[in-house]
C-alpha cells in the first residue's frame, strides 16, 4: 500500500508539472491506471487541477476515456463553484465596505491566485475575518439572503446555502484558544494592529504574513485530522510565485515565535523532495506518508486520536479515552468561558446537569456517534 501511494504520487507530480509548464500529458508515461490517479486526486481536491493536464492529452485509450471524462466533470464543477462563490463574495464585500466594517479575505481565495490558471484550485468554502463589533449586522446579512447558520463557534460563524455556498466568518482571532493559545493571541494582536494602521476597511496581510498564516493553518490541520497532498501543491505554487520576494528573516522569526518553525522546515523539505526530486530523511519520509494518507481534510479517526492526545498528554489507551469522555461531559471552566461566556462557580453544577440532560434528550445520537469515534481512536 505504501509503495503504491508513492507511485501514484509520482504520476500526480508529473501531471502537475505538465500543467505548470503548459505541456501536453503523455498518458503512456503514467505507471498507474487513470482511475487510480483520479481517486487519489479527488480525495485530495486536485481533480480539477489534474484535468488541465488532459486537455488534448497524447496517447490515451478507450479504457482511459471514462476517467478523462470524470476529470473534465470535476473541472466544470470547480469552475461553476468558483463563479458562484466569487459573485456572492463580491456582494458580501460590498456590504462590508458600505457599512465601514473592517474585514479581510483569507486563505483559499488568495492561494487560488498563485495557481497557473483560474479555477484550478477547488474551494469548499470562503474564509473571511470581520470586525466583531458588527456581529449582528453581518449575521443579519446572511440570514436575509437565505443562509443557514450551521455553526456558531467561539471565533467564527459558518453560514451555508444551497447548492454549494459556505462562508466561515471569523471574528476576534483566526484560531480558537482551545489547543492554539499562541495562535489565538498572535492573530488577535495582528488584526488589531492592522485595523489601527489601515486607511481602508478591507485589510490585507503582507506576503510574509500571508505565508506565515498559511503555515499556521496547515499546522492546525496537520495536528488535528491530518492535512493532505494539496498542502504540498499549494506550497509548490506559492514557492514558484513568491519565494524570491519573501523576507525569510522576518518569516523565520514569526514561525519561531509561534512554535512552528521546525514544522515549516519539514514541510519545505518534503515539498522539495516531491517536486524537485530531492532526498528525504526518515523522519520526513514518515511525515510525507502521513500526508499521502490524509486526504484534503484528514479523517475522523486521526482527528479523534489527536484530540485525545492533546487533552490527556500524548497517549491513546482505555484510560485516556475515559478521561477524554469525562472532559467532554465536564469541560474545564476556561473552555466553558470561551464557548458559552463566563459562568460563576456556583452555577457550574447546574451547567453540567443541563449539559448531561441535553446530551441524553437532544443530542443522544450525536453523542453516541462521538463515542464510537473515541473507541476507534488509536496511538
Amino acid at each position: 500500500m505504501t509503495e503504491q501511494l508513492f507511485v501514484v504520487m509520482q504520476d500526480i507530480v508529473y501531471l502537475i508539472d505538465c500543467v505548470s509548464m503548459e505541456k501536453k500529458a503523455d498518458i503512456s508515461r503514467l505507471k498507474c491506471q487513470l482511475n487510480t490517479i483520479y481517486n487519489f486526486a479527488k480525495l485530495n481536491s486536485l481533480s480539477a487541477l489534474i484535468a488541465y493536464a488532459f486537455e488534448d492529452a497524447l496517447k490515451y485509450s478507450d479504457r482511459d476515456k471514462s476517467a478523462i471524462v470524470a476529470f473534465e466533470e470535476e473541472k466544470n464543477i470547480a469552475m461553476r463553484n468558483m463563479v458562484l462563490f466569487e459573485l456572492e463574495r463580491n456582494c458580501l464585500v460590498d456590504f462590508l465596505k458600505k457599512n465601514d466594517i473592517f474585514h479581510m479575505i483569507l486563505k483559499g481565495v488568495h492561494i487560488s491566485d498563485l495557481y497557473p490558471k483560474p479555477f484550478m484550485r477547488q474551494v469548499a468554502d470562503n474564509d473571511i475575518w470581520f470586525d466583531k463589533s458588527y456581529e449582528n449586522q453581518v449575521v443579519s446579512w446572511f440570514k436575509d439572503r437565505g443562509y443557514t447558520c450551521k455553526m456558531n463557534a467561539p471565533v467564527h460563524y459558518e453560514f451555508t446555502k444551497e447548492p454549494v455556498l459556505n462562508f466561515e466568518m471569523h471574528h476576534t482571532s483566526l484560531f480558537s484558544k482551545s489547543g492554539y493559545d499562541v495562535f489565538y493571541e498572535y492573530y488577535n494582536e495582528k488584526l488589531q494592529s492592522l485595523v489601527l494602521n489601515s486607511k481602508d476597511f478591507q485589510l490585507n496581510f503582507s506576503d510574509e504574513d500571508f505565508y506565515v498564516y498559511i503555515i499556521c493553518h496547515s499546522y492546525k490541520h496537520y495536528t488535528e485530522a491530518g492535512t493532505g497532498f494539496r498542502t504540498l501543491v499549494d506550497l509548490f505554487f506559492l514557492n514558484k510565485k513568491l519565494s524570491e520576494k519573501l523576507n525569510r528573516d522576518y518569516i523565520d522569526s514569526q514561525l519561531k515565535k509561534l512554535g512552528i518553525y521546525d514544522f515549516e522546515q519539514s514541510l519545505q523539505e518534503i515539498c522539495k523532495a516531491v517536486f524537485l526530486k530531492k532526498s528525504l530523511d526518515e523522519k520526513n519520509k514518515k511525515m510525507l506518508l502521513y500526508i499521502l494518507n490524509a486526504g484534503t481534510y484528514g479523517d475522523r479517526v486521526t482527528n479523534m486520536s489527536n484530540k485525545i492526545k492533546r487533552v490527556t498528554g500524548g497517549k491513546v489507551n482505555a484510560f485516556t479515552k475515559a478521561k477524554y469522555i469525562l472532559s467532554r461531559v465536564f469541560p474545564k471552566p476556561e473552555i466553558i468561558k470561551e464557548r458559552y461566556g463566563k459562568i460563576g462557580i456556583v452555577l457550574l453544577p447546574v451547567f453540567y446537569l443541563i449539559r448531561i440532560l441535553q446530551c441524553i434528550f437532544k443530542g443522544f445520537s450525536k453523542g453516541l456517534n462521538e463515542i464510537r469515534w473515541i473507541l476507534k481512536a488509536k496511538q
